[in-house]
């Protein structure tokens, strides 16, 4: 939801980045980069692509987390936070479903 709310420009997430002083076209970008990443992750099946798209999620929302930290909104930081957790979870037990369909019996 993130990525089309971003390319929309909702107003949610253009005062969001402008809190945080952000340009607003950055909002295009972030929202391609998180559409073709959802696409690389649910429909890929190259092993490396996807990998590539969970180091760009991992870095999206810690790159969320450090700037609400750094402009003083704590608060808004717990959610890419908790994020991120959800996103390195799914990225590891992906791996070990990988690693177990990869092993030899």
């Amino acid at each position: 939801m993130g990525g089309i709310t971003e390319l929309l420009e909702v107003p949610m997430q253009v005062i969001g980045m402008k809190s945080l002083g952000y340009p607003i076209y950055i909002l295009h970008f972030l929202g391609l980069a998180k559409l073709l990443g959802v696409a690389a992750i649910l429909y890929g099946k190259q092993h490396r692509l996807k990998e590539w798209a969970y180091a760009g999620f991992t870095f999206d929302l810690l790159g969320a987390v450090y700037s609400h930290v750094m402009s003083g909104q704590l608060k808004e930081a717990a959610a890419p936070l908790v994020l991120t957790i959800i996103c390195l979870l799914t990225y590891f037990l992906w791996r070990k479903n990988v690693d177990v369909k990869c092993t030899p019996v």
